[in-house]
Formats: C-alpha cells, sequence, structure tokens
C-alpha cells in the first residue's frame, strides 16, 4: 500500500490493540502484495465487522489492511461531492 495514508491505533471488540487505515485515505490507493499482486482497494476479497473491515490480496489472500468505515460526516461529504458531478 501507499506509504502517505495515515494509520491509527484502534481497539477492536476482542480488547486488542490494531493498526487500522481511515477509508477515506485509502479509498483510491492502489494496494500491492509481497505475492506481486497490485490493485484497488474494490478489487479485494474484504471481511466485514462492525466498525472496520480488513482487506486481502485476491491472488493469495494475505491480509494488506484493516481499514475504518467512514464516519457520517465523511459519508455526507463524498455524498455533496457526488452530486456535484
Amino acid at each position: 500500500m501507499t506509504s502517505d495514508v495515515r494509520r491509527w491505533r484502534y481497539k477492536v471488540p476482542d480488547g486488542r490493540s490494531e493498526v487500522m487505515s481511515n477509508y477515506e485515505d485509502v479509498k483510491d490507493s492502489i494496494y500491492s502484495c509481497e505475492c506481486g499482486w497490485r490493485g484497488p482497494i474494490e478489487d479485494c476479497p474484504k471481511e466485514l465487522f462492525w466498525e472496520y473491515f480488513v482487506v486481502f490480496c485476491p491472488t493469495c489472500n494475505a491480509k494488506l489492511d484493516t481499514v475504518l468505515f467512514p464516519e457520517l460526516d465523511e459519508m455526507k461529504r463524498g455524498f455533496e461531492t457526488y452530486g456535484e458531478r
């Protein structure tokens, strides 16, 4: 994944602390895997949880990232931007 993405430490429901990306920061990013695969987040399989999702490589199934779902204000900004197109 690109190195310019901000990362956050977040406590997941089972009590573990995990470093996560914010959706707004990764939605247009290109992911890359050690197996050689490269592509957008839309091409990746995901495991969904209540407040976040885990992104996996579509080729080798390696974990690439953990991403927080967008917050309400981020979704509103997205809808406003979409309406301007």
